[in-house]
């Protein structure tokens, strides 16, 4: 393979320290009893194949489409256990590449609750990304909204989104999970 077609990969890039709870926790204790955890294949703009499920596959060549941006979600102990793309010119569209992580910044979510402190709620990766790296501590993205926010912020949490859009998404998911699943005859 010549040196312009090796895919660049990154040895351990700032990314989040991602946790979750129940089911993902199983997940990733899984893999990392399988060894494959720490095998996560990270690339800085490569190109990437997104599927419709939410996940993605690196491209073979760099000439196979627009480079994207990825980092590693990583878990409590900052070890990667999945990985998030997006393009630039793509706004609020992410794909990750095992689809296990729910959360950037899970770190920041047990600091605000050791410390008392709100959470900064951004849209996308890029946006969280941005305000990490000017010093917001208290930064989270939720990449798999699918997922039910009470499992992600802890009960009395003050959770201050970006835009009122990130506010009225995180407000109609809340009511969505919240609501009875069921029918109550009269």
């Amino acid at each position: 393979m010549t040196e312009q077609m090796k895919p660049p990969t990154w040895g351990r890039p700032a990314a989040s320290r991602c946790g979750q709870r129940g089911l993902i926790r199983q997940v990733k204790n899984t893999l990392q009893a399988s060894g494959t955890q720490s095998q996560i294949d990270i690339r800085a703009d490569w190109p990437i194949h997104p599927h419709a499920d939410g996940s993605f596959e690196w491209a073979e060549h760099a000439d196979e489409g627009p480079a994207a941006h990825a980092m590693a979600v990583e878990d409590g102990r900052g070890s990667p256990f999945d990985c998030v793309a997006w393009y630039s010119d793509v706004t609020g569209r992410w794909w990750t590449l095992r689809r296990i992580a729910v959360v950037l910044g899970e770190y920041a979510i047990e600091r605000a609750d050791w410390f008392d402190e709100p959470i900064s709620l951004y849209a996308t990766p890029a946006e969280w990304l941005h305000a990490s790296a000017s010093g917001d501590v208290q930064a989270v993205c939720i990449l798999d909204w699918s997922f039910d926010p009470r499992l992600i912020f802890k009960p009395g949490m003050i959770v201050k989104p970006s835009t009122t859009k990130v506010a009225a998404r995180l407000r109609a998911r809340h009511r969505q999970v919240t609501a009875p699943q069921y029918r109550i005859a009269p």
